[in-house]
């Protein structure tokens, strides 16, 4: 054992969340914001349906965006933002992936590492080439 690991702990800051596999039920704020016609907000509605998780939609307008978009998510200040119990999480590959660990159902990426990577790989692909055609 190297001595240096004990004295140097990495701290990663944990958000406050059910463990992962936890079906979340009643006590559970959940609030998609949304455009209305976005492919990236069709493909976060499509994994919230799998997994049975009932949300509230907040739909904006992105030519006057609302003062809560620009707080959830001040990077890119665009839709979809998931917030789950006030946390926000934005970009539809990430959100699909969050949706994924924390409610049970139906499995959204397959359990295997390489099938994982694999799936993730063509996810971006189509989301990148679906930028180039718009």
């Amino acid at each position: 054992m190297n001595p240096l690991s004990t004295l140097i702990k990495p701290t990663i800051p944990k958000p406050n969340l059910k463990p992962a596999g936890v079906t979340s039920k009643m006590a559970d704020e959940v609030k998609l914001y949304e455009d209305g016609r976005s492919p990236y907000v069709s493909r976060v509605k499509l994994a919230l349906h799998l997994k049975g998780v009932k949300y509230e939609s907040v739909v904006e307008d992105l030519s006057n965006k609302s003062a809560d978009l620009l707080k959830y998510n001040p990077v890119y200040k665009k839709v979809p933002v998931l917030v789950h119990n006030g946390n926000p999480i934005s970009e539809s590959l990430v959100i699909i992936e969050y949706i994924d660990n924390v409610w049970e159902g139906f499995p959204i990426l397959p359990c295997d590492p390489y099938e994982k990577a694999d799936a993730r790989f063509w996810a971006k692909f189509i989301a990148d080439t679906v930028n180039l055609i718009r």
